[in-house]
């Protein structure tokens, strides 16, 4: 349990919060929360005060929540840490099971806390479900554990990513319920384009665990399919991707924003195209370097998705 202040370095606790994970939420719930304000005039009808302090709320609910399920994830992937992650604290002995129970049970009571106190039903809904599907996806018990499954686990994190945080934190900056709107186009296509990214985050994040998932049979598709194979169709994804979103731009509006959004698109895409002919599939640490240049792509995705189509 936790006894003392020094027995938690800050850069143990910042490891197991994953930071990639959490700038992630961050980025997405903000870029949400803006369509969201655009698509309802939401400035119009509240003062910038109550719509700050919502988002802030927002943000750290998310946040804790995010905290709570990587946190769950490294309880029940110990032993495949200790291969594929040795730098995480449960793995590396830094954390305790006790430590690392304790950081999962406060942070996910504060998310709730600040959720029930929100008021907003599709803000505590969008919580609870990435609760249940991180738990589906992480624990080992019968029934559950739905990592083991290529198909499963690419879904949990397929919903949470896609489709969770799109309209439940869309739906809790208007002031809706969940599905108490009718979704405008710009969210339609941040939640096709994001669907794409969440497919390859979900293949690519197994690419630089090949070794610790044999040793424990977890049969993803990396393992099954190989790193070469696997790493290019996740670049091919990616590309459908990005072209599809800058064909987009330069064709549904005209307007200046919009074509410099389609160059943006362009540019990322050049840019991760360069880098994936860089990647030697045959090493972690190339295709783990890779993995979180696509989670710096994808942050900045966020940043574009509100201006798609002004």
């Amino acid at each position: 349990m936790l006894r003392n202040h020094d027995e938690i370095p800050h850069s143990a606790l910042a490891s197991f919060a994953r930071p990639h994970t959490i700038i992630g939420t961050i980025v997405s719930v903000c870029s949400v929360t803006t369509m969201a304000w655009h698509f309802g005039g939401v400035l119009d009808l509240c003062s910038v005060a109550v719509v700050s302090a919502q988002t802030v709320q927002t943000v750290l609910a998310s946040v804790l929540m995010n905290v709570a399920i990587v946190g769950i994830n490294q309880l029940y992937d110990k032993k495949l840490d200790r291969v594929n992650k040795p730098y995480l604290p449960l793995a590396s002995g830094a954390f305790t099971s006790d430590t690392a129970l304790t950081v999962v049970a406060l942070c996910t009571t504060s998310s709730l806390v600040l959720g029930m106190m929100s008021g907003s039903s599709a803000l505590l809904w969008a919580l609870v479900l990435s609760l249940i599907l991180g738990i589906v996806y992480s624990v080992d018990y019968p029934g559950l554990r739905w990592k083991r499954s290529p198909l499963l686990a690419a879904g949990c994190i397929l919903i949470v990513r896609a489709f969770i945080v799109q309209l439940g934190f869309f739906a809790h900056a208007l002031g809706t319920g969940l599905l108490g709107f009718q979704a405008p186009f710009t969210l339609m296509f941040a939640m096709s384009f994001i669907t794409v990214y969440a497919i390859v985050i979900a293949l690519m994040k197994d690419l630089p665990d090949i070794a610790g998932d044999k040793q424990h049979d977890i049969r993803t598709l990396s393992v099954r399919w190989g790193a070469n194979t696997m790493f290019n169709v996740c670049v091919a994804l990616l590309s459908i991707g990005y072209v599809s979103a800058a064909v987009l731009s330069f064709v549904y509006n005209s307007t200046l924003i919009s074509q410099i959004v389609g160059i943006c698109h362009c540019a990322v895409l050049s840019v991760l195209v360069f880098s994936a002919s860089r990647v030697d599939t045959s090493s972690s640490a190339s295709l783990y370097s890779f993995y979180m240049r696509t989670w710096k792509a994808f942050y900045f995705e966020y940043l574009l998705l509100p201006f798609i189509c002004l």
